[in-house]
């Protein structure tokens, strides 16, 4: 038995582990820093906030959701290997693990029986988490409601989002909910300040424009939106196709506000859901900054089949928009796979 203080001796014990089967409280974005992804054949969680939610979906889409196990009341810090076993306080995150952060305590067993008896251990607990979350939707249920209140506390600033921003190619999620939504330079929408300012009374000083800093939409009143939501928004010509070259952006939910707008013409458009400039917004789905990638989503929307993410424009509704997303997506990764 060894006891372990400092944070370069025990990432030291875990590649001497390797372990396999392991049963941490929370996982950080940097989980697969501090492990072998090739060892690993087993995780239990507890998907609570502290746990990144996109990490835990990370090992999922890596191991396999059966593979990983949710148990809410988890706060155990356990590492299996083969012939040795780590345990301590550390979980599987930079704050624990990198040395920068929290100070931390581990046990390197090299003792057959007590390697055995955390397997034990182990297993007991990978039944009860069977219980709790005992298949995929269970577990993707329980992912988006840690979602929500993670991303709140990106927001309120209470923790850092240190996940890596996937690029197209990569992207694969079941957390997000994605509305690809057109907008055009010239509108004759106004806010309705009174209905704003009875939903928004804390602005920090800052008017609505600057509040929303341009980050707003308006829907109709019946379309699904809701905060947390993100917008895949892009600029369209009168004819309702992309602008060459014209802005390609998201816009994070904070605010959905019914009635808050006015709208001049036929009193569609009045529902408002925008981005509030004194939130942190979360990262976003996948990543917009290569130009390669804008072109992949103008060319796509031109496209017969996503013809519904485009007309009408006189009273455009979002949900036959939303009913193709899913296929927009699949079929604009699988464009920027081949493009490479």
């Amino acid at each position: 038995m060894k006891i372990l203080t400092e944070a370069k001796q025990i990432r030291e014990a875990l590649e001497e582990v390797e372990p396999s089967q392991i049963a941490v409280a929370y996982v950080g974005a940097d989980w697969d820093d501090y492990i072998s992804v090739d060892d690993l054949e087993e995780i239990i969680v507890s998907p609570t906030i502290g746990s990144n939610p996109r990490a835990i979906e990370s090992i999922m889409n890596i191991k396999g959701h059966e593979n990983v196990y949710f148990l809410n009341e988890l706060h155990s810090k356990i590492y299996i290997g083969s012939n040795s076993a780590l345990v301590g306080s550390c979980n599987l995150t930079y704050n624990a693990l990198s040395g920068n952060r929290l100070l931390e305590v581990a046990i390197l067993l090299e003792n057959n029986s007590s390697v055995s008896q955390l397997l034990g251990t182990f297993n007991d607990y990978k039944e009860s988490a069977e219980i709790q979350y005992p298949d995929f939707e269970s577990k993707i249920a329980q992912l988006k409601v840690l979602k929500e209140k993670w991303d709140d506390s990106v927001q309120n600033r209470l923790v850092t989002d240190s996940t890596r921003i996937p690029e197209l190619s990569e992207y694969c999620s079941n957390l997000d909910k994605i509305h690809i939504v057109w907008y055009d330079i010239v509108t004759n929408l106004k806010h309705d300040e009174i209905t704003i300012s009875k939903a928004l009374p804390d602005r920090q000083g800052k008017t609505i424009d600057e509040y929303f800093n341009n980050d707003d939409f308006a829907f109709l009143e019946e379309d699904a939106i809701e905060p947390g939501d993100w917008i895949l928004c892009w600029l369209s010509t009168n004819s309702g196709k992309p602008r060459a070259n014209g802005n390609i952006s998201w816009v994070h939910v904070d605010h959905v506000i019914p009635r808050g707008y006015v709208d001049p013409t036929d009193g569609c458009f009045t529902k408002l859901a925008a981005q509030s400039s004194i939130l942190e917004p979360p990262n976003p789905p996948f990543n917009l900054r290569n130009p390669a990638t804008k072109q992949i989503i103008r060319d796509a929307l031109i496209q017969p089949q996503f013809y519904k993410l485009r007309q009408p424009r006189d009273h455009w509704p979002l949900a036959p928009a939303d009913e193709v997303t899913p296929e927009f997506i699949k079929y604009i990764k699988e464009r920027a796979i081949a493009i490479g």
